[in-house]
């Protein structure tokens, strides 16, 4: 399907200079963000962590209304030495059924 569970078009896939660029455009928009973390569950394989959880709040444009956010969230991170790097993150839409 073109559209995630939420209704909303899926998100604008392309090259990752792209999606980087978007990325900043957004931040640099004046955009305001509150989101915080819910539900984490990490679980560690020698070198190795995956986290799930969901990220939770508002997203509001500069002089707009708050949009809400409502996303479940995985991230893989790696070890290397003593500091762990994130190499995967996927997030998606829940519906507004999923948060009831």
């Amino acid at each position: 399907s073109e559209y995630s569970a939420n209704g909303r078009p899926r998100g604008i896939s392309g090259s990752f200079e792209e999606q980087l660029a978007r990325n900043e455009a957004i931040f640099d928009s004046g955009a305001t963000f509150d989101w915080h973390h819910k539900n984490l569950k990490i679980q560690i394989f020698d070198n190795t962590a995956v986290v799930t959880g969901d990220v939770v709040g508002t997203t509001t444009p500069l002089n707009s209304e708050p949009i809400a956010v409502h996303n479940r969230r995985t991230t893989v991170l790696i070890k290397q030495g003593a500091e762990w790097m994130e190499i995967h993150v996927h997030n998606s839409p829940l519906s507004e059924q999923a948060e009831q």
